[in-house]
């Protein structure tokens, strides 16, 4: 396992997710936030929520850590006229489940980080919600996806 930072691994993890998703989704549209950002021009985006870092173990000082975090889809389809759910969850090409699939093959096992190919971090799927209206913006569903991942932190002293 390669010592890394937690910088690294956030945008290693974003680096993965524009890459294998941008044949479905404007990279622009993939962020790092703890808050959805609406607009009312887009369809779809993919919300990266950073987790904190806890200690593998209480006496271990050798700077392995456990970490949670989220993946957020939102996805919104206006030619829905009727309110159903349908189109936007199960839409080939606008539809939640389309891009957590496409999350779910992306984030499989091991996402790369840094500028090197072959330093990865290992990466489990704790859970997947369920499909979720939002209330306060109409027409948009969500799913929020958890995974977990464990490396190796330089620590500094200052």
């Amino acid at each position: 396992m390669a010592v890394t930072t937690q910088h690294s691994v956030y945008r290693g993890i974003l680096d993965t997710l524009e890459t294998d998703l941008a044949a479905l989704i404007d990279a622009a549209h993939i962020y790092i936030s703890p808050v959805p950002i609406f607009s009312p021009t887009d369809d779809q985006f993919v919300q990266l929520v950073p987790g904190s870092m806890s200690p593998r173990h209480p006496k271990s000082g050798t700077g392995l850590v456990d970490e949670e975090f989220r993946v957020v889809v939102w996805s919104r389809l206006d030619v829905d006229q009727y309110g159903h759910s349908t189109s936007r969850i199960t839409s080939s090409t606008l539809g939640v489940l389309k891009l957590v699939d496409t999350i779910h093959l992306s984030m499989l096992q091991e996402v790369a980080i840094g500028s090197e190919p072959d330093v990865v971090i290992p990466v489990t799927l704790v859970r997947v919600s369920q499909m979720v209206e939002n209330a306060e913006n109409v027409g948009w569903v969500m799913c929020e996806i958890t995974y977990r991942t464990s490396y190796e932190i330089a620590w500094e002293v200052q």
